[in-house]
């Protein structure tokens, strides 16, 4: 009966093993940590399945009982630099693969970064562009992912392909590395030959991969190897477009230098500034507005504005942004007949109703779609405040409906009982005697509800 050894080295190992074939690789007479190439495993103790007796005579390629592993692999995974090399030198195949998982052990090392195993194996013939058949992957593919600079340069130095694609996911080493944010890396493939305009399905180009994922170095190290800023997808999708929405100010300020055009629309309608309104990304609107965005530009199809999707968002930095840019208050939205103003009383935003009144929006405003007005659509919220601060600014008590009603009669309509009789007071009164932000409840708060307001407002 073969002895089991636990050597010190492999108990270490034991947690890295466990679940494996090769827990517990007890060495006859060799003490480095896994067995050597003439080595057979087989299991004896069915109480213990981590634990592998040794027989010797066999070859170096022996598979575990699952036909996922052999010795060079395992030693290559745990980056036992001893252990490969003995293998090596006693004939083990460098390019032998698990015929389960399509994995051999040059890709091994270098998914658990282990430098020296690469270096040991590539010296002894492992062949840098072999491919795993199951996968697709390339080594060269695997150390990008990873982001380790020094297997990358000892790949390319054996003649590994920069421009080599995995057949499955189509992803080349320098779109690993660029989508990873490994900028130090994507500046070496570039300089050995790696394509800075390479597009996988649907003409996602590396530029519009690093954009979305909001890197910028990347993007700049892209850039200068010529990586094509105007180049869009199958959706007239851009670098820039996918940058704005990704939120990064500086990122697309990267772009806009290196000629972005920052009012062009994809296949969808959508273009930068409407996109970076939508996600509330005030930093990237300001970036835009000063690159020469147009912000009153509308969605061709959907008559969206910047503005109004800013406020009904809830997005205050935004639409402070925007305003500031030029956008014009009372623009509307052309296919919904929706307005800031009216978004704004409708979601009860004193902040942006305050904004938008300072910028010039008319608290009487009417949607020529809906026939709706901003006091109507804060009387039916039962949005106190906002529709004192509507009447206030000029908004017509009276003001009717399409269905005849009056803002006092669509608060009673929504059970907002209080409002209501304040906006029915509102209709008799003459304009000094109409309710005013502090008409009601004690003086003090009143003030500094107000005072909050306007200091909301100053930070914007």
């Amino acid at each position: 009966m073969e002895r089991l050894l636990k050597t010190s080295l492999m108990k270490k190992l034991a947690p890295c093993l466990a679940g494996t074939d090769y827990d517990l690789l007890p060495v006859r007479g060799q003490d480095y940590g896994l067995c050597g190439p003439e080595a057979n495993f087989s299991r004896t103790d069915a109480r213990d399945p981590r634990q592998i007796s040794l027989s010797m005579g066999s070859v170096g390629g022996s598979l575990s009982e699952d036909g996922s592993s052999f010795p060079l692999l395992a030693a290559s995974k745990l980056g036992n630099f001893e252990a490969v090399a003995r293998l090596l030198e006693s004939g083990a195949a460098v390019g032998q693969t698990s015929p389960l998982t399509g994995r051999f052990p040059l890709q091994e090392a270098i998914a658990h970064g282990h430098e020296r195993v690469v270096a040991q194996l590539l010296k002894h013939g492992a062949d840098p562009r072999q491919q795993n058949e199951q996968t697709g992957e390339f080594p060269l593919v695997a150390a990008a992912t990873g982001g380790h600079l020094a297997m990358v340069s000892l790949l390319l130095d054996a003649n590994a392909d920069p421009n080599a694609v995995a057949r499955i996911t189509c992803a080349t080493p320098v779109m690993a590395a660029a989508v990873s944010g490994h900028t130090e890396v994507v500046r070496l493939l570039l300089r050995r030959g790696a394509d800075p305009n390479h597009a996988v399905t649907g003409d996602l180009t590396l530029l519009m991969l690093a954009s979305a994922q909001g890197h910028v170095d990347t993007v700049q190290a892209l850039l200068e190897h010529k990586a094509d800023v105007l180049r869009v997808d199958f959706n007239e999708v851009s670098a820039l477009h996918l940058a704005a929405e990704s939120g990064c100010g500086e990122l697309v300020k990267v772009l806009l230098r290196a000629g972005g055009r920052p009012c062009d629309m994809q296949e969808s309608g959508d273009f930068p500034l409407l996109q970076a309104a939508r996600a509330g990304h005030a930093e990237v609107l300001q970036v835009l507005l000063s690159g020469g965005a147009d912000a009153n530009q509308i969605h061709q199809l959907t008559g969206e504005v910047p503005l109004v999707e800013a406020v009904e968002g809830g997005h205050l930095q935004a639409v402070a942004a925007l305003l500031r840019g030029g956008a014009e208050p009372r623009t509307t939205h052309e296919e919904m007949g929706n307005f800031p103003l009216l978004a704004a009383a409708r979601l009860g935003d004193m902040v942006a109703v305050e904004l938008l009144l300072r910028a010039g929006a008319k608290a009487g405003q009417t949607s020529r779609f809906s026939g709706d007005c901003p006091l109507l659509a804060a009387a039916g919220g039962g949005h106190v405040e906002v529709a004192r601060m509507l009447l206030q600014r000029g908004a017509n008590p009276r003001s009717l409906s399409r269905q005849g009603l009056r803002p006092a009669d669509v608060a009673q309509a929504a059970g907002h009982a209080a409002l209501a009789k304040e906006l029915q007071q509102a209709e008799g009164g003459e304009r000094n005697q109409l309710p005013s932000l502090f008409a009601a409840g004690p003086l003090p708060k009143k003030v500094a509800f107000v005072q909050t307001i306007q200091q909301t407002i100053l930070q914007l």
